[in-house]
């Protein structure tokens, strides 16, 4: 019971700095300024790609930092340089293809077309990941369980305002792919935790190798279109969002202000995939995948708050209390349920 509670507590720890880190990177900074993609032709495709590499790379660096602090501070940096020199640091690898080419990328490439169809479309995951999860792990998944993932995924949805227009269903199946990303991602770096790797370590190596992978894409994109100047293109026009949010027009730039804010942003994603890998560890995989969902929700209260003060539409307003009313299934369901015989033995937090 502790340990479900336990998981809990970190699954929603994961989504509250997840909302965060969306604020920091996508409400107060625009790291889109520079882009020069469009759906037109496929070298307007490479672009979208290269633009979601170059803001995907920065922000893991940056996160790195971090995560390799909390390593340090609970000593485990031998641990995690003794496992990277190991062969079986590649049972990693899986999570980061997963998240980088198949969620990171179809993300940016739907969201280029419709942000809303990417965002709902991608917000499926958790019913992925518990259906993975219940084949690969024997997780125990109630029906209430289920239909809690399934309410915050409906909620999720109704958020994001699954668009009418006439979206090519061609970006639904891409948005799809990313869904599929996401949720394999959690499922590899599940099953590497099974081993006798910590949580800690393995989402740094997770990180490890998803910087690889960036800098791999990003060398190949740059000598297949010999653009080498567009990577420090869009660095060096990395923003702050003042079209939208007015107060910050004074810090147009301001490189010192704009590394800062990514900075800190990139230390609430490190934070909470930390935090969602221990909730896997503690909960598995279904009660984790949902609760990190709860980010949605976070972000509605926290733009709501000063200096945004930018309240939520009526169908974000309802869609945050049924992802709320789904997530509080979840956590009944995952504090009365006692068969957690599939997790791994949990790293003591002293």
């Amino acid at each position: 019971m502790l340990k479900n509670k336990r998981g809990v507590f970190y699954g929603l720890a994961s989504g509250l700095t997840w909302g965060v880190y969306t604020i920091f990177l996508y409400s107060i900074l625009n790291l889109f300024a520079g882009d020069q993609g469009s759906i037109d032709s496929a070298g307007g495709w490479l672009l979208i790609i290269t633009t979601a590499l170059v803001i995907g790379l920065c922000d893991c660096i940056l996160a790195m930092i971090v995560e390799l602090a909390y390593l340090a501070k609970k000593g485990l940096l031998k641990e995690y340089v003794s496992v990277l020199c190991s062969k079986s640091s590649f049972g990693i690898l899986p999570a980061a293809l997963f998240s980088g080419l198949l969620g990171a990328v179809p993300y940016a490439i739907a969201g280029s077309y419709s942000p809303s169809v990417a965002g709902s479309i991608s917000a499926s995951f958790p019913a992925i990941g518990a259906i993975v999860a219940v084949i690969w792990f024997k997780e125990r998944l109630t029906k209430l369980k289920f239909l809690g993932i399934i309410i915050c995924i409906v909620g999720s949805a109704s958020m994001y305002g699954l668009s009418g227009g006439k979206v090519p269903f061609f970006v639904y199946m891409i948005a799809f792919v990313c869904a599929i990303g996401y949720a394999m991602e959690g499922c590899f770096g599940y099953n590497m935790m099974r081993g006798d790797i910590s949580s800690s370590v393995t989402t740094t190596l997770r990180r490890t190798f998803l910087i690889g992978v960036y800098i791999i894409l990003l060398v190949v994109i740059s000598l297949s279109t010999k653009n080498f100047g567009y990577i420090g293109h869009l660095i060096a026009s990395f923003d702050v969002n003042a079209a939208t949010y007015p107060f910050l027009g004074g810090l147009i730039g301001n490189k010192g202000f704009i590394w800062l804010m990514f900075f800190l942003g990139s230390t609430c994603s490190g934070i909470s995939y930390i935090c969602w890998y221990y909730a896997m560890e503690y909960s598995g995989v279904a009660t984790a995948q949902v609760l990190n969902i709860t980010y949605g929700i976070w972000i509605t209260v926290l733009l709501c708050l000063p200096p945004f003060l930018t309240f939520p539409t009526i169908g974000t307003a309802i869609g945050s209390l049924i992802v709320f009313g789904g997530a509080v299934l979840v956590v009944r369901e995952s504090n009365t349920d006692t068969d957690i015989a599939a997790a791994p033995a949990a790293v003591p937090l002293e």
